[in-house]
């Protein structure tokens, strides 16, 4: 089993590298819809794909600690603003990558508390464009 570790991880927004990243996330999904009938009894519920069953939902995070120096941080709030798609890049670990070819800023959250760094989390979702996954 080989096991990717995290610490070595970087997401790039544009091109470039989001600094100081501490965690991310990505979550797919697919339309479905719930298909259960009265007969269905005390069993799990039936569930099929939407008929748009070859699109899904690509979304995910990006938490770093915030550096107003850092353009690509500073992109991100102003890019919510405009709409802006832009490529996102993932890499879990060097050598593995998943592309979102077009994906939206969604979200930028400013947080601190009295005795930590000032952090930010960027939320994005695919817009159209390719997912490319690990391979």
């Amino acid at each position: 089993m080989a096991f990717v570790r995290g610490k070595d991880g970087q997401i790039t927004f544009g091109g470039t590298a989001i600094a100081n990243l501490k965690s991310w996330s990505l979550d797919h999904s697919v339309g479905t819809v719930d298909v259960s009938t009265m007969a269905t009894g005390a069993t799990n519920a039936p569930y099929i794909p939407t008929q748009f069953a070859t699109t899904y939902t690509c979304s995910g995070t990006a938490d770093c600690f915030f550096d107003a120096d850092n353009a690509q941080q500073i992109a991100a709030i102003n890019n919510l603003a405009a709409g802006t798609t832009l490529a996102i890049v993932i890499y879990p670990e060097s050598g593995e990558s998943i592309t979102l070819s077009s994906a939206m800023i969604t979200s930028a959250s400013l947080s601190s508390s009295v005795d930590g760094l000032v952090e930010m989390s960027i939320s994005f979702t695919a817009s159209g464009g390719s997912v490319t996954q690990l391979s």
